[in-house]
């Protein structure tokens, strides 16, 4: 999604959303579109309480390799 898009479902879901999870995958777009997308720790930043969890632990190792993370916030 393009950064006005995600500012809309940053402020009007995510941001009301007391927990929750985002699989996501920046990477690949990212290389053929430079800044035409928020990357996962600008997502985490601007949801309280929000981390980004990384590698081969949180997500399989094929998403890992192509830089699929997770990005998630309230957990219990």
């Amino acid at each position: 999604m393009r950064k006005d898009i995600q500012d809309l479902y940053i402020s009007r879901v995510l941001q009301n959303s007391s927990r929750g999870y985002l699989i996501y995958n920046q990477k690949a777009f990212e290389q053929q579109f430079p800044g035409f997308t928020y990357t996962a720790e600008e997502v985490a930043n601007r949801i309280a309480n929000a981390e980004v969890l990384r590698g081969e632990d949180r997500v399989s190792k094929a998403e890992a390799r192509y830089g699929v993370c997770l990005v998630l916030w309230g957990r219990i």
